[in-house]
């Protein structure tokens, strides 16, 4: 009977009456499987463009630096020194933001917590089907880790 209040639900006498409960949980474990997953999805690509943007510009800056050193730079236009210069910083810039943005480690926390939501709604959708004989422990046990999972930050320190 504790198990119930311990879940937020009223006391139970069979387990066909937690039922829309059980449903609402798996609910919200497809939302935030979905969340995690659009979330992964959104870093990766980041990524990926940063480390595109990272590639052209390194050989761009290769190309103009070449082509300043053909033409010593003493002859070139201030302007044309500053771009140069400028073009070859980028693609540090581009570098640190990955680094500072976590990019990869954000990337692998939603995925992470993704894969715990689907887990825990094939474990909910096999207890509804095949309720277990101590289903309220089981419940209770399965319960401590959803409250754990979809209150995980995405990026531990």
């Amino acid at each position: 009977m504790e198990t119930e209040h311990a879940l937020g639900l009223t006391p139970a006498n069979n387990f066909s009456e937690i039922q829309p409960a059980l449903n609402q949980w798996r609910d919200e474990l497809r939302k935030l499987a979905e969340i995690h997953r659009k979330g992964a999805r959104r870093l990766r690509y980041l990524s990926r463009l940063l480390g595109g943007l990272n590639v052209a510009l390194a050989a761009l800056t290769a190309t103009a630096m070449y082509a300043a050193l053909n033409k010593k730079l003493e002859n070139l236009d201030l302007g044309w020194q500053l771009m140069i210069t400028g073009v070859a910083v980028l693609p540090a810039i581009s570098s640190g933001l990955q680094k500072e943005w976590q990019i990869t480690a954000r990337e692998r926390g939603h995925l992470t917590i993704m894969l715990e939501c689907k887990k825990l709604e094939k474990e909910l959708e096999f207890y509804q089907v095949a309720p277990p004989e101590n289903w309220r422990e089981t419940l209770g046990a399965w319960h401590q880790r959803f409250k754990q999972v979809v209150s995980q930050p995405t990026l531990s320190p």
